[in-house]
């Protein structure tokens, strides 16, 4: 009968511990906006931060899809530019957040 008392305890405390560190994790949440979908071959397309790190980490890094150096890491809600060279639809992607617990968001453009 002991036993199973103890056994109960010890998994309500799991349990507990686990909702514990559950509620402590950030809740980040990626977003990103261009002013326009379609852009000329060269222009400078700008993409503006607007996620919610939830008081964590403030680390960005935005994937161009570009084979030009398309990868861009930066800290917060700073604006990042980037200027494609060849025509195509372009799939742009921001990560934020930890390893584990991080949010991502993409759009697509179009470079004419």
């Amino acid at each position: 009968m002991n036993n199973k008392i103890n056994m109960k305890n010890k998994v309500l405390l799991v349990v507990i511990l686990l909702a514990i560190i559950s509620c402590n994790r950030k809740k980040y949440k990626a977003c990103f906006t261009t002013s326009k979908d379609v852009y000329s071959v060269n222009e400078k397309v700008v993409c503006k931060n607007c996620s919610d790190f939830d008081g964590g980490f403030t680390n960005c890094l935005w994937d161009f899809s570009d084979s030009a150096s398309g990868v861009i890491y930066n800290n917060g809600l700073d604006s990042v530019t980037y200027t494609y060279t060849q025509k195509g639809l372009k799939r742009i992607k921001l990560r934020i957040g930890e390893k584990e617990n991080g949010s991502e968001a993409e759009n697509t453009i179009e470079i004419k």
